[in-house]
């Protein structure tokens, strides 16, 4: 009987399904995901700042856009060549990201529409004027249209844009 009961154990155990990588994440998300991020950190480390542009959320782009009173279009181009100009002589020596242990969750917009999204974190270095500079952060991944998007949510202005653009953030707090 005890034989008996150890296999039919044993089969449970190994029949049960594995663990999704990520909480909330099926496997072909969390693999679109990982494009999404590895291309986000080669655009990093390139300086290749149309391509860091194009991976913020289209809904954000939008909201930015109409606050500015510019097409969405114009708009990223605009960003483009800002991150460009800030960014001058520096250079991202690393851009890695941790997708191991990520936790989805889903938003409801205010017309019903789910947003799934997590946090990525990531560690940055960037070295710039000769100084190296080492920063933890955390990436906002969303997926909207069967894409997923990337935010770097790094100050209280980052905040607001992102709550106005997605309501369901108006009560979460931001650490950076």
């Amino acid at each position: 009987m005890r034989l008996f009961l150890a296999t039919l154990l044993t089969a449970t155990v190994l029949s049960a399904p594995l663990p999704l990588v990520a909480k909330g994440l099926k496997d072909a998300e969390h693999a679109m995901l990982s494009q999404t991020v590895e291309s986000f950190s080669t655009a990093m480390k390139s300086n290749d700042f149309e391509q860091v542009i194009d991976t913020l959320p289209p809904r954000l782009v939008d909201a930015m856009a109409a606050q500015v009173g510019v097409p969405a279009a114009q708009l990223r181009e605009m960003l483009a060549a800002q991150s460009a100009q800030v960014m001058g002589q520096s250079t991202v020596d690393t851009f890695a990201t941790d997708l191991s242990e990520l936790k989805a969750k889903t938003g409801k917009m205010p017309d019903g529409t789910e947003v799934l999204y997590t946090f990525v974190p990531a560690q940055v270095v960037v070295t710039a004027g000769g100084k190296t500079v080492d920063a933890p952060q955390n990436l906002l991944a969303l997926k909207e249209g069967g894409a997923w998007y990337l935010m770097r949510v790094q100050s209280e202005g980052h905040v607001d844009m992102l709550r106005s653009a997605y309501p369901f953030f108006k009560k979460r707090e931001f650490k950076f």
